[in-house]
């Protein structure tokens, strides 16, 4: 028998796409990590092609910057390097070239938000009244260094004073990267002023934003007027003491004008509040009862004092005949 061998080599067709793969694929904004590309040039049958150019890019091309690449090796591979850009989105990473003709591949491909930078605090209404019970909404919006915003995040709401009321403990953000409280000028709740402050922890590490809230008193709703003594000698002063409050029981703001008037006699007037009191005093040189009236804004409460006569203070004589 005779028989003859010979050798017959299969080589790789035209290529007619390239498989793309990035590692990894995901990256926070801005980062200086880069991915690793590996593109793979292969025919129709999937055989790797060599000597293909191939160039990528990102869709969109906010996505980053795609470097490296270049012609394929003998196993049809080429890598390049994939960096973020500093806006969030998704997407496609791209390679592309030419082998008798257009050839491409493409893979999926996301830029997240990096880590939480700034924290901007917004209260719709940072001025309530104290003691009320009113509410407000609390807003904080969470960003990285390149102003995305940041899903996710758990956020503590807290106030630099007790006193000022209460706020809700925590909310998470949302896709925009707002996350929502209420402000409450509780009861007890004083008039003052103080921060708002929402803190973002990550990474052992924290970032918090504050925004300033006053809480402050209503206009005069209830005056208690007062006066020490009620009877009094003609000539010497009693004194008026004018307590004015809000409709949530609160000292009216300070400076809060009072107004005294009476039918008898002279009262100093108009005086001004500190912490809710006005004084003021009443004299006269007339025996009889003065009906004092203290007001402020529509509040307004009376008092009488009794004026007497002072102690004899000169005898005259006088004999007929």
């Amino acid at each position: 028998a005779v028989s003859k061998t010979t050798t017959i080599t299969f080589t790789p067709d035209a290529a007619m796409r390239v498989v793309v793969s990035v590692n990894p694929p995901n990256l926070k904004a801005g980062s200086t990590v880069a991915a690793i590309i590996t593109a793979t040039a292969v025919d129709r049958y999937d055989n790797p092609v060599s000597g293909v150019v191939l160039t990528g890019t990102t869709v969109p091309i906010t996505l980053g910057i795609v470097s490296g690449l270049g012609t394929t090796n003998a196993s049809g591979l080429v890598t390049g390097t994939w960096k973020a850009g500093t806006i969030v989105g998704e997407g496609q990473l791209r390679v592309y070239g030419r082998y008798n003709g257009a050839i491409s591949g493409t893979t999926d491909i996301a830029v997240y938000a990096n880590d939480p930078s700034t924290v901007f605090v917004q209260v719709i209404s940072p001025t309530l009244f104290a003691n009320s019970g009113m509410t407000t909404t609390v807003t904080a919006i969470v960003q990285d260094v390149h102003s995305n915003p940041i899903p996710g995040m758990v956020v503590n709401f807290s106030l630099s004073s007790s006193t000022l009321g209460s706020v809700t403990a925590s909310g998470t953000t949302n896709a925009y990267g707002r996350a929502f409280g209420v402000y409450t000028a509780s009861v007890p709740s004083d008039p003052g002023s103080g921060l708002l402050t929402a803190t973002v922890g990550y990474d052992g590490s924290s970032r918090s934003g504050s925004v300033p809230i006053t809480l402050t008193a209503d206009v005069p709703c209830t005056l208690t007027l007062q006066a020490v003594p009620i009877t009094q000698v003609v000539g010497v002063n009693s004194v008026l003491t004018a307590t004015v409050t809000d409709r949530f029981g609160n000292d009216v703001a300070n400076g809060t004008s009072v107004t005294f008037t009476t039918d008898l006699g002279d009262a100093s007037s108009p005086r001004a509040t500190i912490d809710g009191i006005a004084t003021s005093v009443i004299s006269s040189t007339l025996i009889g009862t003065a009906h004092i009236t203290a007001t402020s804004g529509t509040a307004q409460d009376t008092m009488a004092v009794s004026f007497v006569p002072d102690v004899p203070s000169t005898i005259e004589l006088q004999a007929h005949p």
